[in-house]
């Protein structure tokens, strides 16, 4: 079971927090600056999040996996 710590980056909360938010600033960005498709901003952005994830906040591989498949099932589960 993964523990989350509140302040994983330098033990601060204040540097933490644009840490986590990077993946909810990528997608927007590539979605409107750089229009790609929806789709593709999401396969670029499951990565960053992965990596702060596993790098920034020290969750277990398969735990951040799991997740990542979970958000996926719920994410195309209504579309089809």
């Amino acid at each position: 079971m993964c523990v989350q710590e509140l302040g994983p980056v330098a033990g601060s909360l204040g540097l933490s927090a644009p840490v986590a938010a990077l993946p909810l600033v990528i997608v927007p960005v590539l979605l409107g600056g750089v229009r790609l498709k929806a789709r593709l901003a999401g396969l670029i952005g499951l990565p960053a999040a992965v990596l702060v994830a596993c790098l920034a906040y020290g969750m277990p591989l398969d735990q951040t996996l799991s997740s990542g498949a979970r958000g996926a099932v719920f994410a195309v589960f209504p579309i089809v």
